[in-house]
């Protein structure tokens, strides 16, 4: 109460702040927690597919929906006449950590790679190769960043990854076959949006590669 005489009497901006962004899985609940000097908090859930239900005391609310996607829950207050900024909480329902399938023993892409590998005949190729799977293990965990919203943003961020990991030309034929795999199972506009069900597919491929990888001699 403090803090709302203070921005009454000094004429501060009243302020009202939400979690960045939080996960749930589908169907279940999520408490909301808003942090406020402000007597009063206002609440509003942007989608039909969510539901949101208000605590009487405005201090937080029980966020759910059983659709997998990206969801922004806003919060206000005021001081007197003076409104606050609204306080936005992304929410990803779904699971943010996927867990691939193992691949079969007789894997075109696994049998693939390991010859590509084998033929490799460069100095420092097994250094090349372990830079390259730590890059694809950190990848499948960018795929479940709701900060990156697009196809596009996702490949620019391993793209530029390689570059500072691996000089020009290195592991070229390898990574050229797992860009092409890539090709085959990703869309290839870099504008489409990274749904949940991107982000699981592209978490899914990208741990894949970095197993592969990490099965090589």
């Amino acid at each position: 109460m403090l803090e709302l005489f203070l921005a009454l009497i000094l004429g501060q901006a009243p302020s009202i702040n939400l979690p960045k962004d939080l996960t749930v899985k589908p169907g279940r609940l999520l408490k909301i927690e808003a942090t406020s000097a402000g007597k009063s908090i206002r609440w509003a859930n942007t989608s039909d597919d969510a539901d949101l239900i208000v605590s009487e005391s405005g201090r937080w609310a029980i966020f759910s929906s059983t659709v997998p996607g990206v969801y922004k829950v806003f919060a206000w207050t005021a001081a007197g006449d003076t409104p606050s900024e609204a306080s936005i909480c992304a929410i990803l329902v779904g699971d943010p950590n996927p867990q691939p399938n193992p691949p079969a023993p007789d894997d075109a892409l696994r049998n693939a790679i390991k010859a590509i590998y084998g033929a490799d005949g460069s100095a420092g190729k097994k250094a090349y190769k372990d830079a390259l799977q730590a890059l694809w293990l950190e990848m499948a965990k960018k795929a479940a960043d709701i900060d990156i919203r697009s196809v596009g943003e996702l490949f620019s961020i391993a793209k530029q990854s390689s570059i500072k990991i691996l000089p020009p030309g290195a592991l070229m034929a390898l990574r050229e076959k797992i860009a092409a795999d890539i090709d085959s199972n990703l869309p290839t506009d870099p504008q489409a949006e990274l749904t949940v069900e991107l982000r699981t597919k592209a978490a899914m491929l990208f741990n894949r590669y970095s197993e592969i990888l990490g099965g090589l001699n």
